[in-house]
């Protein structure tokens, strides 16, 4: 399989890293998806990282009947299309708070999703000033979550 050579999405190495970890996690779960050039050759129109970070293994591939102006659309509109879809918090977070995961960078993942959704208690780590809280002293609110207590400010 060659990768079409418009492909304009990039894969940064936490994508990558991220990636590898869900495939340890659960195998393969999408294909690649590919079309038949003249040459009989396979051209990649979505899929590329998983190609590239797994080019020694047999993957899963559809194959469309395409012809270039339509493998153009195909490449141009997936990913945006999937980016529209928006989250529902409230069902983020009940999937979330049910996965349980040793994998830090599959963690990493999973947190990032929930500080992108704004899911209170996300696990976000405090600034480095945060001030350390004697248990006797009287403070203004504590995190129901978290449990971190803080005075003054929201």
């Amino acid at each position: 399989m060659e990768p079409h050579p418009q492909n304009w999405r990039t894969h940064p190495d936490g994508q990558r890293s991220a990636l590898r970890a869900a495939v340890d996690a659960i195998g393969f779960a999408d294909v690649v998806i590919a079309r038949e050039l003249p040459n009989k050759k396979l051209q990649i129109l979505d899929g590329h990282l998983r190609s590239d970070e797994f080019a020694d293994e047999k993957l899963p591939v559809l194959v469309l009947d395409l012809d270039e102006d339509e493998a153009r659309i195909f490449l141009a509109s997936l990913d945006p299309l999937a980016g529209m879809a928006e989250t529902d918090a409230e069902q983020l977070e009940q999937l979330l708070s049910e996965i349980e995961t040793d994998d830090e960078e599959l963690q990493k993942l999973l947190d990032k999703l929930a500080e992108d959704a704004k899911i209170p208690g996300a696990d976000i780590d405090p600034p480095d000033d945060f001030p350390e809280v004697d248990e006797d002293i009287e403070v203004e609110h504590e995190c129901p979550k978290c449990g971190y207590k803080w005075s003054g400010g929201k």
